[in-house]
């Protein structure tokens, strides 16, 4: 027993908040960090880099839905100018693990009971750093990460402000980086709007001059925004019930229906504690979980009704909202484990709560695993080594001009000799050149392709739709006019992926005596 009290005085300073929350972020930097180079660039992060490179006012009237991520990005090139894509990734990385700390500080606010507090932080915290999803987009150059990390510090902000009386140094930061995050990614209003709702039960003026403040400082953002219209997000399809369940599967950590039923107990348990607490008189406890519930619905529910007249829910746009529900399941998991004060119950309650807990992490380490070992991307980076191969000296076609940039990208001198495709004001999109429409026979095709090659290299992207396959059919048969032999055919990717077609042909093709 002597020895034991012994060990247990020496480890008890790294048993202490700060030094758990050290390990935690520890872990968190390791699992983002593992294989972040790993795949190649697929095309919204190679998007990123283009718009990064440009000034700093020609990347915000490009695209303002991210214009803060890719002004950072822009500096981050210059200090890194030849840098991988595991480098450029760094960046999403660093926001991903400083969010870390942040949810631990907000987790810490939730209950007034000191040790509650910092097991819910913890938890919480925990939970962050071995989330899937979060791991995932801690590795792709996009500005998920930002916005996560912007939201949730904001939340934190805006916490300490309510906090204190009178004017303070904490709501002037609540709205700059609510602002920031809004430049951060655009939809991030939305979480912006559930923070606001849930202040109306404050009534107070401090709150009223903050959000005026912020929706002012936003105003260039959502003009631009609204310059560029709807074309950008044309792509995303009609938004359904099951979307918003495949979005729950992937905010609780991304590995199934096991994983999310857990997490929803314990974020229903921590509902009711919040329900018990609104009870009570502390209106400051009770506000705290009102902004905490509503940072998780309303994004949703509004992003619901607002995709049923302009589609716009993609799962990723949402990751903002996970640190809420990772918060309310913390709560729901240590008031589990603290419930009781007789010796024996509490035992009971504290092995369910620790069993809960390591069952959570352990489907969320098995969700991390799937993640490193199934995740694909477009792999451009490996179609460009195979077309700088076979490709250097041939006719290079692009069926669209983004594949023609994704490759280019990875090198510069497989840019195509002649453009297959325009681009439509009017339609807002890159279309068939007139010259290989339907309008067109064969043979007046092949007059508009470049001579002097004796091989020809096609890459091609999913068809999307039957003009798509029309149109490809329609090339095809003009290159086949001139390079009547077709010699191989490469395809990266697979259904779910979307795939790259390489088609390689050759005017005339020498096969060996046998």
């Amino acid at each position: 027993m002597k020895t034991e009290s012994k060990l247990f005085k020496a480890i008890r300073p790294f048993l202490s908040a700060g030094w758990l929350l050290t390990f935690i972020i520890i872990i968190g930097a390791a699992l983002r960090f593992y294989q972040i180079g790993k795949l190649s660039f697929w095309g919204d992060e190679i998007d990123s880099y283009n718009f990064a490179k440009l000034g700093l006012c020609t990347m915000f009237n490009a695209d303002a839905t991210m214009s803060l991520f890719y002004a950072i990005l822009h500096f981050w090139l210059i200090l890194f100018p030849n840098a991988s894509d595991g480098t450029l990734r760094a960046l999403p990385a660093i926001f991903s693990i400083a969010g870390i700390p942040v949810v631990y500080f907000i987790g810490v606010q939730m209950v007034s009971n000191p040790k509650q507090a910092k097991a819910i932080g913890l938890t919480a915290a925990l939970l962050v750093s071995v989330n899937a999803y979060s791991i995932q987009y801690a590795q792709e150059l996009r500005s998920y990460s930002l916005v996560f990390l912007l939201t949730a510090l904001s939340s934190l902000l805006l916490i300490k402000a309510v906090e204190r009386q009178g004017f303070s140094f904490w709501w002037l930061g609540y709205v700059v980086i609510g602002s920031a995050s809004v430049y951060s990614h655009f939809l991030a209003i939305f979480l912006l709007t559930a923070q606001a709702i849930s202040l109306l039960m404050l009534k107070s003026r401090k709150v009223l001059w903050a959000e005026i403040a912020i929706a002012v400082l936003i105003i260039p953002d959502a003009i631009a925004v609204a310059a560029k219209g709807v074309g950008q997000i044309a792509w995303i399809p009609r938004t359904k019930m099951q979307d918003i369940f495949s979005l729950m599967i992937k905010l609780a950590g991304n590995n199934g229906h096991a994983l999310l039923y857990l997490c929803l107990i314990a974020a229903g348990i921590g509902i009711l504690i919040g329900a018990g607490v609104w009870l009570k008189r502390d209106p400051a406890v009770r506000w705290k979980f009102m902004l905490v519930a509503s940072c998780f619905f309303i994004p949703v529910v509004l992003i619901l009704a607002v995709s049923q007249f302009i589609p716009d829910l993609v799962s990723r746009y949402l990751l903002y909202t996970m640190p809420y529900l990772v918060i309310l399941t913390a709560v729901g998991i240590v008031i589990l484990a603290t419930l009781g004060n007789n010796r024996v119950f509490r035992f009971v309650t504290i092995s369910i709560g620790v069993i809960f807990l390591v069952t959570v992490v352990w489907y969320s380490l098995s969700g991390d695993k799937r993640y490193f070992i199934k995740s694909e991307k477009m792999d451009y980076r490996g179609i460009t080594a195979l077309m700088t191969q076979e490709c250097g000296t041939s006719l290079r076609l692009f069926n669209t001009q983004p594949i023609e940039k994704y490759v280019v990208y990875y090198n510069t001198n497989l840019a195509s000799q002649t453009m297959l495709w325009r681009w439509d004001s009017k339609q807002s999109m890159w279309v068939l050149n007139d010259q290989f429409d339907e309008n067109h026979n064969f043979g007046e095709l092949a007059v508009f392709l470049p001579s002097g090659y004796n091989s020809a290299c096609l890459l091609t992207g999913t068809p999307t739709s039957l003009t798509d396959q029309v149109q490809l059919t329609i090339i095809r048969e003009a290159i086949l006019t001139r390079f009547p032999e077709e010699v191989s055919t490469q395809v990266f990717g697979d259904k779910l992926l979307g795939y790259l077609r390489l088609e390689i042909y050759s005017r005339r093709v020498f096969y060996a005596n046998k």
